[in-house]
């Protein structure tokens, strides 16, 4: 960063894991098999029912956050949102 500040790596991390599970959970739906998929027995796989609970939750999470970060940037340092 050009001043000297760290970037915060939590939010990249989780964002990281919400898209894996998502890629996971198409892998499920879509690579199953076209007789899993015609019965749409995915809906039972324990795995898929796990990550369709929360992952779209973890999206909005993450964004309600970098929104709340970036309004305390913009607050407290106008120029700084430019250069993000």
């Amino acid at each position: 960063m050009a001043d000297g500040k760290k970037r915060e790596l939590l939010p990249d991390v989780l964002r990281g894991f919400a898209i894996c599970l998502v890629v996971l959970g198409h892998c499920i739906q879509e690579g199953s098999g076209e007789v899993y998929k015609l019965q749409e027995a995915y809906f039972d796989d324990r795995l898929y029912q796990l990550i369709y609970s929360f992952h779209m939750s973890l999206f909005m999470l993450i964004s309600g956050w970098l929104g709340w970060y970036l309004s305390l940037i913009h607050i407290s340092e106008p120029t700084r949102l430019l250069s993000i």
